[in-house]
């Protein structure tokens, strides 16, 4: 799985602001951090989601393509569909 997301952050990272770029703390104007940072998990499920996406797009809904371009096994495909709720 490693693997996989060594494949697809070169498709988001750039599309994240600051990626790769030293976390700074996000202030309001009270001075006050904004939010919490989220679990990596869910950081790490939401991209994976859009990436999926974006591939099955792509293939225009060919799941055969987009297994191929995402070079992952089918099981695991089907298994991230179901995960994320992807028709």
């Amino acid at each position: 799985m490693k693997s996989f997301y060594r494949r697809i952050c070169p498709s988001f990272c750039g599309a994240i602001p600051g990626a790769g770029a030293p976390a700074a703390p996000i202030r309001t104007e009270s001075g006050e951090s904004s939010s919490p940072p989220r679990p990596l998990s869910e950081v790490i499920d939401e991209l994976e989601k859009a990436h999926i996406i974006r591939t099955l797009e792509f293939t225009k809904g060919n799941r055969r393509k987009a297994i191929k371009m995402l070079e992952v096994s089918s099981d695991t495909f089907y298994k991230r569909l179901e995960k994320f709720g992807i028709q």
